[in-house]
Formats: C-alpha cells, structure tokens, sequence
C-alpha cells in the first residue's frame, strides 16, 4: 500500500504527464489534496451542490449514505488505499464524460438536502411526535 508523500509524488507525476493545465495546478493539487484529508460529511453535501465529484474513503455509513451508490454521486474508495485513491482521481480527471454524468447527479443529489427539503421532513416529523402526544 502506498503512503500518503509516495502517493502526491505518483498523483503528481500522473498530472503532469496527462495534461499541461493540471500540471501548472500540481502544487495547488497537491496542497488540496492534504486539505482534503480532513473532509468531513458536510463538505461533501457542499461539493455535491457545487458539482465537484467528492471522492472519499467509505469510512463511515454517513460517507456511504452521501455517495452511494458508488460511482453515481460520487466515488468511494476502501479505506486507507491510497493507491485505489489516486486511481479513481485519475479516472474522473480523465473521464469527461463520466465526469460530467457524475457531476450531474450529485448536483440533483444536494437538492436532497437542501434546507427547504430538510425543513419540511422536521415539521413532518414534529407533527407527527405531536399527534401521538
């Protein structure tokens, strides 16, 4: 398995062998990738609205429950490998057109939580717990 300095090196050598922007951005790549780490559920929800493809290791049911299913709203990687990690970054930066498909979900996928979609399930749910008062 590799470890996380050994996979920026390959991740940053594959950008720059695959496209001349990207390989300009490497260092941006590599500075939010580190960032990136630190992802938690709410800024999942919030690259789903924004249409970025979240790619994230399937460490929680939380994780699980945003994504799934797997390559539909966005991609999920078995924990800690870090190699399967910069495989399927490397496919969706590839991919246009499994790009553009994903991103497309996911932007329907947010709408899911949205605060007018939220809020309506909380005064269905207390109007529920009320009647059995």
């Amino acid at each position: 398995m590799l470890d996380f300095d050994e996979f920026i090196t390959n991740l940053n050598e594959a950008v720059a062998q695959n496209s001349n922007y990207l390989k300009r951005e490497s260092e941006n790549l590599t500075r939010t990738l580190a960032e990136l780490q630190t992802y938690d559920r709410t800024h999942l929800t919030e690259a789903q609205a924004n249409g970025i493809v979240p790619i994230a290791f399937e460490c929680s049911d939380g994780v699980k429950s945003i994504l799934s299913p797997n390559e539909i709203n966005g991609l999920l990687i078995p924990p800690f490998d870090l190699e399967a990690y910069a495989k399927k970054l490397l496919f969706v930066m590839n991919n246009t057109e499994a790009r553009k498909r994903i991103q497309k979900n996911v932007i329907e996928k947010s709408k899911s939580y949205s605060p007018e979609v939220i809020g309506e399930k909380w005064i269905e749910l207390l109007n529920t717990i009320g009647h059995k008062s």
